[in-house]
């Protein structure tokens, strides 16, 4: 005889208010916070060293760099992985591009800044895209068992 059997599994991750999973939340809040100390860490690392970051594309770069880093560890940590991207594009990336690395860090170039931008010392606009790994919340395996 052959007997199936089907087990539900179900991880009760709390539900946010605003619908989101709270792990969602908490990773986004984990982003957020190592970017603006990785970008605060590169400025001062420059100021440190008797240099700066140069209000140029090449400074932008550095900016892109450190960012790059922590989304890096964003990708190992499970937070992002390679995707579609189906929201408008954004620098090189075009709404259903694929993102090899689950990420994309766009600088806009300096000379779209004002020039109000640039005497305040700005760097230009810097944006992320980011595809979310997602989490398995459910399993249902089956078990088939012969005799």
């Amino acid at each position: 005889t052959t007997e199936i059997y089907t087990l539900s599994l179900h991880d009760a991750l709390p539900i946010s208010c605003d619908g989101r999973f709270e792990d969602e939340g908490i990773a986004l809040d984990w982003l957020q916070s190592n970017i603006q100390v990785a970008v605060f860490n590169a400025m001062q690392q420059a100021a440190t060293s008797g240099s700066r970051i140069p209000q140029t594309d090449s400074g932008s770069a550095m900016l892109v760099n450190a960012i790059t880093t922590v989304m890096e560890q964003a990708k190992s940590a499970g937070l992002c992985a390679p995707g579609i991207w189906t929201f408008q594009g954004v620098g090189n990336v075009n709404t259903n591009d694929v993102l090899p690395r689950g990420y994309y860090v766009y600088a806009a170039p300096v000379s779209s800044l004002t020039t109000a931008q640039r005497a305040a010392r700005q760097a230009p606009p810097i944006t992320i895209l980011v595809c979310g790994a997602g989490a398995i919340q459910y399993c249902a395996p089956t078990i088939i068992f012969q005799r």
